[in-house]
């Protein structure tokens, strides 16, 4: 205020007159630049903030965020030196406590009754007494249904992430988080139920071997739903190498198993994370007609499904046993996903087992879906035909958590 009083003054003794309307045109024009002058430093500065941390990949034009990885002589972002990034590594797997727990009292659960029974083995969701996870598990049920629609409702800009992965920034993986928190934080209220694997956090290894609403409601929506899978897709991103080959194997691939078949949804899951198979390799005994096969299969499949109309063995040097072409022309640097579901129990079990017996294969296999048929009462109405069944639910749990001990994250499959 003093100072343009001030100015005023040596205006006025200057003898300087200034038209009203001049006066009242500048008082606009400043006002304007100022507004002009501010609004670009507004956006300067969200510009800014928007691109410090992202960079633009020329062959996609997708923004990805930056990592930083410092060099070991503590030169960090100023040096010039690049460090290949780390690959992930979760350690031993992590099994839930519910998990730990069911698998140690399946005889008070009475999950391990031999065949010819049949054994219930809903309890842990239908009997409050069964477990002292009773109250975690119906948060859990709660929580899963909201990761399932976020699943659903999930969309990422690119199409193929290996495509913006280098050897030294992997960024573009943040992009298939659900959660800036990462999956605990979708399960936070019943965060202790998540099991750590290989390939990051999975279900736990739970009896119905099906999505807990089966147990509430045995329809065959119900039945068939394999959102209860819990795919870490962050951390199997983490695990890409831009020359990584993506490579899935279905052993039982008939493609009209009660209208679609649940391994198209699989696919397709993957696909909708920026993960798409190179090469398909479909397995069924049953003879069908070529020109049904070529129709059924989706048109964006053409380039890497690959049908082979013959039964698979467990024969381990036989080329129908799949994991032989596994071993024989891919490496750990690849992602490898395997479906077993033959419908015929020993030959099925036969081929499982070899995860266990065999090294190589734990190194290989990244994801591991198994329809394994055991004395389920739940599901007997469409397994008390399956001729060959001999073991118990309890056979079941303790046999997918010694996979997933050998490396591999193993999931019941429908």
């Amino acid at each position: 205020m003093v100072n343009r009083l001030k100015r005023g003054a040596t205006r006025a003794n200057r003898g300087e007159e200034r038209n009203p309307s001049d006066v009242i045109e500048s008082t606009k024009t400043r006002r304007n630049v100022c507004i002009v002058v501010v609004g670009l430093a507004l956006t300067t500065i969200a510009i800014f903030r928007m691109t410090r941390n992202l960079k633009i990949l020329p062959s996609t034009l997708v923004q990805v965020p930056k990592t930083s990885h410092s060099s070991p002589d503590g030169g960090g972002s100023n040096s010039n030196k690049k460090i290949p990034i780390k690959l992930p590594d979760f350690g031993p797997y992590q099994p839930a406590p519910v998990e730990t727990y069911v698998l140690e009292h399946v005889k008070e659960l009475k999950l391990d009754v031999p065949m010819p029974e049949w054994t219930p083995s809903c309890d842990v969701y239908t009997d409050s007494q069964s477990t002292p996870y009773h109250a975690q598990l119906q948060d859990f049920i709660v929580e899963l249904e909201h990761y399932s629609k976020l699943v659903k409702d999930f969309q990422i800009p690119i199409k193929d992430l290996r495509r913006n992965i280098t050897e030294f920034d992997n960024g573009i993986c943040d992009l298939v988080q659900l959660h800036p928190g990462g999956m605990q934080a979708l399960f936070s209220r019943s965060r202790q139920l998540l099991s750590l694997s290989s390939s990051g956090w999975v279900e736990p290894l739970l009896p119905p071997m099906r999505h807990a609403q089966y147990c509430f409601d045995t329809s065959r929506e119900n039945l068939m739903r394999i959102d209860y899978i819990l795919h870490d897709f962050h951390a199997l991103c983490r695990k890409l190498k831009p020359h990584s080959r993506t490579i899935l194997v279905d052993m039982g691939a008939s493609l009209r198993y009660w209208g679609k078949s649940p391994v198209l949804d699989l696919i397709q899951l993957y696909s909708k994370f920026g993960f798409h198979f190179d090469h398909i390799y479909g397995y069924e005994y049953e003879k069908h007609d070529p020109d049904q096969v070529f129709n059924d299969v989706p048109q964006n499949l053409d380039a890497s499904y690959h049908w082979i109309n013959v039964g698979v063995v467990s024969d381990t040097q036989s080329r129908r046993n799949p994991f032989k072409l596994l071993q024989e022309n891919y490496s750990p640097d690849d992602l490898i996903i395997v479906k077993l579901d033959v419908d015929t129990p020993a030959l099925e079990r036969e081929l499982a087992q070899q995860l266990l017996d065999n090294p190589k294969l734990s190194k290989l296999i990244d994801h591991f879906y198994f329809e394994h048929h055991v004395n389920q009462e739940e599901l007997k109405r469409y397994w008390g035909r399956s001729a060959g069944i001999s073991e118990s639910v309890a056979d079941s749990l303790r046999f997918f958590h010694e996979v997933r001990k050998k490396g591999i994250p193993a999931h019941f499959w429908v």
